[in-house]
């Protein structure tokens, strides 16, 4: 194999885990409601499909391995993209639990409060019944440890 096939393949494959990484990204921004992030991740994502794909496509009949460069760079980009998602800056998420009064709802110990995200619970009502609300938010308590 030539050294411009080489480095034509480390080139697919880079490109594709950028590409695809890049639309891992994407739909976390599209879910999350970050209309301008989206586009832009949108429009890197796709410049860059559109480039590689027609470089394969015109090599792939002589050179299978164009191919599979293709697929390992695009598998490699699926895990690199949940692997960056944690970085996005997306803010607070909130957990919700919804439940009829009654229910019974398991109460956060001292130790969970203190250790893990903010919890709260509170009551409330709808149309047809009580309901009891239990939220966690990934903002950390400042407060220092009791332990």
């Amino acid at each position: 194999m030539a050294w411009d096939i080489i480095l034509g393949c480390v080139i697919t494959i880079f490109a594709r885990i950028g590409d695809v990484s890049l639309g891992t990204m994407r739909t976390v921004a599209v879910v999350s409601g970050h209309r301008g992030l989206a586009w832009l991740f949108g429009l890197l994502e796709m410049t860059i499909r559109v480039f590689v794909v027609s470089a394969v496509i015109a090599h792939i009949r002589t050179e299978p391995a164009y191919g599979l460069a293709f697929a390992l760079g695009a598998a490699t980009g699926n895990y690199v993209g949940v692997t960056l998602q944690p970085w996005l800056p997306f803010g607070d998420q909130v957990v919700r639990v919804f439940t009829r009064e009654g229910t019974p709802l398991p109460e956060p110990s001292i130790g969970t409060r203190w250790a893990l995200p903010v919890v709260s619970t509170l009551a409330g009502a709808d149309f047809t019944s009580a309901r009891k609300v239990c939220a966690e938010s990934q903002e950390r308590w400042s407060a220092p440890h009791p332990l």
